[in-house]
């Protein structure tokens, strides 16, 4: 994706301000890069920071909690210490990832896991 340019547009001209709304743009343009769709049972949830370290976007106990009523069935957030706990309790599948490129490991094309170099 080195070089490319990238335009991100958001459906209905909705401005997207929130922070933790990084996770979710690199995880779709790693999956127009990869000419392949995320799995649409995950939410990913995270701010970028400039060095590729993610960090923990405000409200993930409800963002998890949304996630799950709307059937999501795995979120990718930023490593906290808890998140497999607060899965549990939500009912969802927590995968707490440090950096962009693992979380990018957790990105599923159907059955088999995308590899990234």
């Amino acid at each position: 994706v080195l070089g490319a340019i990238i335009v991100q547009g958001v459906l209905g001209g909705l401005r997207v301000t929130d922070p933790g709304a990084d996770l979710a743009v690199a995880a779709a343009i790693a999956s127009a890069h990869l000419r392949a769709a995320t799995e649409v049972e995950t939410a990913w949830v995270g701010e970028i920071g400039l060095c590729g370290e993610l960090r923990a976007a405000a409200g993930v106990e409800g963002r998890i909690a949304e996630a799950c009523r709307m059937g999501v069935a795995r979120c990718v957030i930023p490593a906290m210490g808890s998140g497999a706990r607060r899965g549990r309790e939500a009912g969802i599948e927590v995968l707490e990832v440090s950096r962009v490129e693992e979380a990018l490991r957790c990105f599923r094309s159907g059955n088999a896991r995308v590899q990234f170099a």
